[in-house]
Order: C-alpha cells, then structure tokens, then sequence
C-alpha cells in the first residue's frame, strides 16, 4: 500500500517510480520511504500488506511512525534529495515557499 500525504504536493512520479522499484526488488515485505542523506524521512510510505491490520488499527493523527518504529528491521530507506518528498504544506507560509524556485525541505525527522 502506497500512502501518499496530500498536503506534500512536490512528490514527482520519478520519486513514486523509484520507491515501487525498491519495493519490488523486496519481494514486497519492505517498508518503503525517501530518506535524506541529513537522516529526515519524507513520503510517500510503501507498506507491505503484512502490516496492513497494524494500519487499520491505527486512531488519531500519528499515522504509521509508532508501526514504522516497530517495524525497523522492515526499513527500505531510498536515498533522496528531491525537496518534494520532505516538503509539508501546513501554513500560508509553506504554500508561499512551496511556490518559489529554491523550495527548501521543511520535513522534520
């Protein structure tokens, strides 16, 4: 399952392209995400369906990090430099920046 967050707009399909690539390349039993070479996580997520009842069992807006930090020896990070998969627009402000050409990664780990 591919979550993608819809309030992070840059995701380019060439990043969705090469996290399904690294998801195939396991068999499908890896947890799948960007990951800066400065160590913050970005999105989209692939999830292995094995996790999919942990998921549906989740309440509230944590999302999957309290199952991703369950689930380390699962980790697939994909090196990434694309602003796009750590850019979260959540105020005027991050839509402001999001529009200018030097869009900076606001992404927290």
């Amino acid at each position: 399952m591919l979550v993608a967050l819809a309030d992070m707009p840059g995701v380019r399909a060439e990043l969705i392209n090469s996290l399904l690539e690294a998801f195939e390349e396991t068999g499908g039993r890896s947890i799948v995400f960007p990951l800066a070479a400065d160590g913050r996580r970005g999105h989209p997520i692939i999830w292995p369906k094995e996790l999919f009842s942990e998921l549906s069992a989740l309440s509230g807006d944590t999302g999957g990090r309290e199952i991703l930090a369950l689930h380390r020896e699962l980790w697939c990070p994909v090196p990434c430099e694309d602003a796009g998969a750590f850019a979260d627009i959540d105020t005027h402000e991050d839509l402001a920046a999001f529009g200018q050409a030097d869009l900076q990664p606001t992404r927290r780990k």
